[in-house]
């Protein structure tokens, strides 16, 4: 059986429209699935939300309330209550249209055997504001949670994922739930890339994942995340999360803990974001001088 979370907080309507998508999903005699729509302390009408489309899935939907806030505690909960071997994620401002999703999951696990023990699928834009701006490059496809190394399949080892970042998210993953419970599932102290921590937790323990092309979900962007603003903040906010910036810093002597090649880099990125000619590369250099503002700050903080 496959059991697919959707943890949720204070978004109902978005909700029902990925229940509404799902309401497809094909089921044959090697296959069986439920979904568990966690709800994280939520305060609007989730649960009513919940219980208006039980009908549509034949005892396959269940609610699961979780009261503490923060999505690794709704995810946990989740894990602990699967009832499926294999334990498959999305999001609630997602949509599936594929009625085989849930199926090609499962498939895709028995064919490849104990060999693999996770999964990650492509996360397509669903633009709801129009067209991306045409600086919108892949290379902006992180801080919009979206997700396509194209069209061949992969194994993702601790190489692929330490020196070429090809990691999977949260919106379109899945495990083998013993999995999950060997490694103690999502760390509740990180509030950001609760999805790639997992990735890189169980790859350097020498589990392997593959990326699975046909498995595919659409992401819904709003308009308000394609601006320069909404870019600048979510990078500043990955550098001050970063958790291995320790490995980075000299042992000799620095200024309020933050080491000169930093400083000079991120001096590098601002004055290539003034003098680029491209405005895709303006925005892109200044995007990571807003990341290394955020480590230094990070450091900063360390040493006060």
């Amino acid at each position: 059986m496959v059991s697919l979370l959707i943890c949720t907080h204070n978004r109902c309507e978005s909700l029902k429209d990925i229940l509404a998508s799902l309401a497809g999903q094909k089921t044959d005699k090697d296959f069986d699935f439920e979904i568990l729509v966690v709800d994280n302390a939520s305060t609007d009408e989730t649960k009513v939300a919940v219980e208006f489309f039980r009908g549509r899935f034949n005892s396959r939907l269940r609610y699961l309330y979780e009261p503490q806030k923060g999505k690794p505690h709704a995810m946990n909960l989740g894990i602990k209550e699967a009832q499926g071997d294999i334990i498959a994620f999305t999001d609630d401002d997602c949509l599936i249209e594929d009625e085989e999703f849930l199926s090609k999951i499962a498939k895709t696990f028995r064919e490849q055997g104990s060999a693999i023990g996770f999964i990650g699928g492509k996360i397509l834009p669903k633009w709801l504001g129009g067209p991306a701006p045409e600086w919108v490059t892949q290379s902006f496809m992180g801080p919009l949670a979206l997700l396509d190394y194209g069209s061949q399949p992969f194994i993702l080892d601790k190489n692929l994922a330490e020196f070429k970042r090809k990691l999977f998210y949260g919106a379109n993953f899945a495990f083998r739930k013993e999995l999950l419970l060997k490694y103690g599932g999502f760390k509740v102290d990180k509030t950001l890339a609760q999805d790639t921590d997992i990735c890189l937790r169980l790859v350097h323990s020498g589990e392997k994942g593959l990326y699975a092309p046909d498995i595919r979900v659409l992401h819904k962007v709003p308009a308000q995340r394609l601006t320069s603003k909404y870019f600048y903040e979510w990078f500043y906010k990955r550098g001050i999360y970063r958790d291995d910036d320790e490995k980075y810093t000299p042992k000799f002597y620095h200024p309020f803990g933050v080491p000169f090649w930093l400083v000079r880099q991120t001096l590098q990125f601002y004055f290539k974001s003034l003098f680029s000619s491209q405005l895709a590369d303006r925005i892109h250099y200044r995007c990571w001088a807003y990341f290394n503002l955020g480590r230094m700050m990070k450091l900063a903080k360390g040493t006060s």
